[in-house]
């Protein structure tokens, strides 16, 4: 991807900000930090940011047949995404305008969005956006939840299997959550684990 973006097409470098993997690992793609502009969709380069699927996403009976992104690329994307637009304060459900596009864009949106020249990310991608807006809006949520809430309400969340639990479930091959109760200063406690101290305990 490096070469072929930096000599073949000759951008200088990666044209995406972050790549993310089949097994979701994420990469920093452009060199120059975590705003550097991308050279990823011409005019709407400005102000953007590029987060690419690596892989082909076609449609099944497609010429050249593609997949459904996996679960695990999916829920990386969607950590990154989340980071981003909390930081930068996006409502992943609005839309706005670009500093050199005329028309108005999605904030969260595939690249054939902007010019409708191109097929990327591919079917079974772009069908998923609307489902990786709500899933970046809840991890959001989630965010504002854990880093307002005492450390005591996060707990008896977790132990009560609400929201933080279940979501903790379905994103078992990503960290968020245990960034985010990190940051909360809550640890929490693996029941075997917690079934041998207490034996141990008992013991002496």
């Amino acid at each position: 991807i490096w070469y072929f973006h930096t000599f073949t097409r000759g951008w200088g470098d990666i044209g995406y900000n972050y790549l993310v993997d089949m097994d979701g690992v994420l990469y920093e793609g452009r060199l120059g930090g975590d705003d550097v502009v991308g050279t990823h969709a011409a005019g709407a380069n400005d102000g953007s940011m590029a987060l690419a699927l690596i892989g082909t996403f076609t449609e099944a009976n497609a010429s050249i047949p593609g997949i459904r992104p996996p679960a695990v690329m999916l829920s990386a994307a969607a950590d990154l995404l989340a980071w981003k637009a909390d930081q930068k304060g996006i409502d992943v459900y609005g839309a706005g305008y670009l500093p050199y596009v005329s028309w108005g864009l999605p904030y969260l949106m595939g690249h054939r969005d902007v010019y409708g020249t191109t097929s990327c990310p591919g079917e079974q991608a772009f069908d998923l956006l609307p489902w990786l807006r709500d899933e970046v809006a809840q991890r959001i949520q989630l965010m504002a939840q854990v880093y307002n809430a005492p450390p005591a309400r996060i707990e008896r969340e977790l132990e009560e299997g609400g929201q933080l639990s279940s979501l903790r479930s379905e994103m078992r091959d990503s960290k968020t959550i245990d960034f985010l109760l990190e940051k909360a200063n809550v640890v929490e406690v693996d029941p075997a684990q917690a079934e041998s101290d207490d034996s141990d305990a008992t013991e002496e």
